[in-house]
């Protein structure tokens, strides 16, 4: 079996993963974490994407080589040298936004060797944002693979997150939902994306029902690994000290800095000016009133849903 070497694996073993459902605040998180000092954090990586729904199904020492070389060796070494920063202005992962001019210049003129680059890579925290992968959060964080991995995840009420699911049709009969959704798929033509659960029960459902599917199949996965964990100051802890950080949207939006200081402590790393400068853009705006779809599906969905809530201490 071929081997990296053991520090890779400790680097990427500390990593921090910030994830959620769709529409919950992930990408404005994901872009804080990387303004914090001696993060470097990648976007919705697609070969991360065809990794994640194989956990369970490769070989733990396969998959570990493969996720371990991509995030330390073609991810994190070559963004620090400067060869893979976005310097797209529009992107949430825009480097501008989160990196010094300085920091950014000196990227540019590195001229690092190999040992050098490697060593550097060693003295940072890599971060990825990903979206979609709740159901496999216990797996990755559990004694086969990174128990010291640390987790921000975004927690959004449910009608909140469909009445915007619904606005951009994500799930219409009208679209491809493989034109807008991040794979990758279990199947095409019906699309039926890899974190689908059912599938009779996703051909079934209207495209309000299928809005609701997609939430609860992935916070059942969060409500299951809640229970055993218990929640201290918005962090939920275990005995043996392995923990992953809550972050509720609305409570975000409205008290952003307040809110973020608690993820300032959990993952241990310094703000930068960077950091207060996005803060100020975070701001609660209320855009009409949330459609309510709640009372509009099945007693069943529903009383699923309202379970959801209870256990995440909402209702």
């Amino acid at each position: 079996m071929l081997q990296l070497r053991p520090v890779i694996s400790q680097v990427v073993g500390r990593s921090i993963l910030i994830t959620g459902v769709a529409r919950s605040g992930t990408s404005i998180m994901g872009t804080l974490v990387h303004s914090l000092s001696g993060v470097e954090l990648v976007f919705e990586p697609p070969l991360l994407y065809a990794l994640f729904p194989l956990l369970g199904q490769m070989d733990a020492a396969t998959w570990k080589f493969l996720y371990e070389s991509y995030l330390f060796e073609d991810f994190l070494a070559d963004a620090l040298a400067g060869r893979r920063s976005n310097f797209n202005r529009w992107d949430d992962s825009g480097i501008q936004k989160v990196k010094s001019i300085q920091d950014v210049d000196a990227r540019l003129d590195s001229r690092y060797r190999r040992l050098d680059l490697f060593r550097e890579a060693c003295n940072h925290r890599v971060a990825y944002k990903m979206p979609d992968i709740l159901p496999w959060v216990n797996t990755i964080t559990g004694p086969n693979f990174y128990p010291e991995m640390q987790c921000i995840i975004m927690f959004r009420e449910p009608e909140a997150v469909v009445d915007s699911l619904l606005k951009k049709h994500w799930f219409s009969d009208d679209g491809r939902s493989s034109d807008v959704i991040q794979g990758p798929w279990n199947r095409l033509a019906p699309d039926e994306a890899f974190w689908v659960r059912d599938s009779t029960e996703w051909e079934d459902a209207s495209e309000l029902e299928k809005s609701y599917l997609y939430y609860l199949w992935q916070s059942e996965a969060l409500v299951a690994r809640n229970k055993n964990y218990v929640l201290k100051n918005g962090i939920f802890e275990t005995m043996d000290g392995k923990r992953y950080c809550i972050v509720n949207y609305d409570d975000f939006v409205r008290e952003p800095a307040q809110e973020f200081q608690k993820v300032i402590e959990f993952v241990g790393c310094s703000p930068t000016p960077a950091t207060a400068e996005l803060l100020k853009t975070v701001k609660y705006q209320q855009n009409g009133m949330v459609a309510q779809t709640l009372d509009k599906i099945s007693p069943e969905l529903r009383g699923r849903v309202l379970n959801v809530l209870k256990e995440m201490g909402h209702v």
